[in-house]
């Protein structure tokens, strides 16, 4: 009768920490999708300033020469 019952505690002791290792597995689960999720949205934000950035520099670069034009039309 003892030996049954350090059975049953034992396997329900079982049952409980696999339980328990489950839940941590499918949290440590959700952290990775959430990383995961999270680098995929700073690579895109990346992407995107860099484009704005590029975007900058030619807007720049076109006023420059669109500044020397008028210049040389003015000096005519």
């Amino acid at each position: 009768e003892k030996i049954q019952h350090d059975v049953n505690s034992m396997s329900q002791i079982c049952t409980e920490t696999q339980s328990v290792i489950n839940r941590a597995f499918y949290s440590a689960k959700e952290i990775v999708q959430s990383a995961t999720a999270i680098a995929s949205a700073l690579e895109e934000q990346s992407y995107a300033t860099n484009e704005i950035s590029r975007n900058i520099h030619e807007t720049a670069h076109l006023t420059s020469d669109a500044n020397s034009k008028c210049n040389a039309l003015q000096e005519r």
